[in-house]
């Protein structure tokens, strides 16, 4: 029963983990905000500045999880995300956006 004076509530900490995770943000500061919440949990955060910089760290090192902007200069987050889902051997790595965006139709066009 919810509520009864018997029930005991137990809080399991989070077990840290070694994800890697890719940032890709042109604002040094987003990446550093992201990193500040992913790297208590064991993760291993590393920062690239533009959609180039993330390529070339795709191709050089294993990564778990991308999380990116779509915002960007040059190429943006879109394209990353196209160029991730067509290529072979990354194409299941999963992608978190984080964006100023307001428009879902747009956002839509990233997955």
């Amino acid at each position: 029963m919810l509520g009864s004076a018997r029930e005991t509530v137990a809080f399991v900490p989070v077990q840290p983990t070694h994800l890697h995770v890719l940032v890709v943000d042109d604002d040094p500061a987003e990446c550093q905000l992201i990193r500040s919440l992913l790297a208590p949990y064991g993760m291993l955060v590393q920062e690239v500045f533009s959609v180039d910089e993330a390529l070339v760290q795709l191709s050089e090192h294993a990564v778990d999880l991308v999380i990116t902007d779509l915002l960007m200069p040059e190429v943006d987050g879109f394209e990353l995300c196209r160029r991730i889902k067509n290529h072979s051997e990354w194409r299941y790595i999963p992608i978190l956006v984080v964006s100023a965006l307001d428009d879902y139709g747009n956002m839509a066009l990233s997955v």
